[in-house]
């Protein structure tokens, strides 16, 4: 723990622990690879963690890390935009449930019976 907390930190930055993290991963997946004792879970948790590999390539390229810095920034700015919007969104649900309840799809053949469908609940909208 002192190479990453101490006074002189082995690791300095989080792309240093990315490095590291990416390194070994692949490392343990040789290892695994070459013993025969790799299953098929494993095999996926470790491919996801090496699809981080590219993420290497934004703090080597500086217009990259500009770029990248720049959506995140503008993604944070824009999250209260979706969240208003999302909020509209559901009560113009909620809205257009109470007023066209029942409107569009109903059963109105005297000879049909309602019965339960698959999920426990009266089917008495549909016709067969």
């Amino acid at each position: 723990l002192k190479a990453i907390r101490g006074t002189h930190p082995l690791v300095k930055s989080s792309w240093q622990m990315l490095e590291i993290i990416l390194t070994t991963t692949a490392f343990i997946r040789d290892i695994l690879l070459a013993s025969c004792i790799m299953t098929e879970n494993t095999r996926k948790v470790l491919v996801i963690i090496l699809s981080l590999r590219p993420l290497r390539l934004v703090n080597r390229i500086e217009t990259i890390h500009t770029t990248i810095a720049s959506i995140i920034h503008t993604v944070y700015s824009l999250s209260s935009l979706v969240a208003i919007i999302a909020l509209l969104k559901a009560m113009y649900a909620v809205v257009g449930l109470q007023l066209f309840m029942g409107q569009f799809g109903y059963c109105d053949d005297e000879g049909f019976e309602p019965r339960w469908d698959r999920y426990g609940k009266f089917d008495t909208l549909l016709c067969p």
